[in-house]
């Protein structure tokens, strides 16, 4: 197995670690801020997606389209794309590409709102942290462990995140180069078997 095929999981090993060490420089209340923020954004995010979404279609069916003839028809790229793709009983060529395109507009506008929200959650606890100057204080080691937990989960839910941002880039034709990447992915893999458990339950 060459690098290139295990660099999509380093990057993800990468992004997983720098945020628990964000969170753990952070300090407990730091770790519970940032938290609360990624629970808060992501719900944010997934309540108002829908809305984003279906009010620009509505207004511009034209976008849709457009996206929809630049999904990849490449049938080894949606042969590793099968397990995150709508799952519908009988799917054309036209109607994939429509369902294909929103979905990814689903999770680029998910992803755009969530990171958006979270900017401004990290943006006011930077800024009151250099304002107030307020000291950390020594955490022990109990906190350690609970600040250790609550930042890996919350990495990890970056993490995953990321990973189906990767998927939904990798069926656009000028992205399909990361459907290799996708494919060779540890994480990615466990996301496919999730995804597909979730459709069959």
């Amino acid at each position: 197995m060459g690098g290139e095929d295990t660099i999509l999981d380093l990057f993800f090993f990468i992004e997983l670690s720098w945020g628990i060490l964000l969170m753990v420089n952070s300090g407990l209340y730091g770790v519970l801020f940032y938290a609360g923020g990624l629970v808060s954004t992501g719900y944010i995010a997934w309540q108002s997606t829908n809305w984003v979404v279906s009010t620009l279609l509505s207004k511009n069916e034209v976008l849709l389209t457009w996206v929809a003839t630049h999904m990849t028809t490449d049938p080894s790229t949606l042969a590793v794309l099968a397990p995150f793709l709508p799952s519908t009983p009988v799917l054309t060529k036209a109607f994939l590409g429509i369902e294909m395109a929103r979905q990814v507009l689903h999770t680029l506008a998910f992803t755009a709102i969530m990171m958006a929200v979270f900017s401004l959650f990290l943006v006011t606890s930077l800024l009151t942290d250099a304002l107030w100057d307020r000291p950390k204080p020594v955490a022990t080691v109990g906190e350690f462990v609970y600040i250790l937990g609550v930042g890996g989960t919350a990495s990890l839910y970056v993490v995953l995140v990321s990973g189906l941002l990767f998927v939904n880039l990798a069926s656009i034709q000028n992205f399909t180069a990361l459907a290799v990447l996708v494919h060779h992915s540890l994480l990615e893999h466990w996301l496919a078997w999730t995804v597909t458990w979730l459709h069959a339950n």
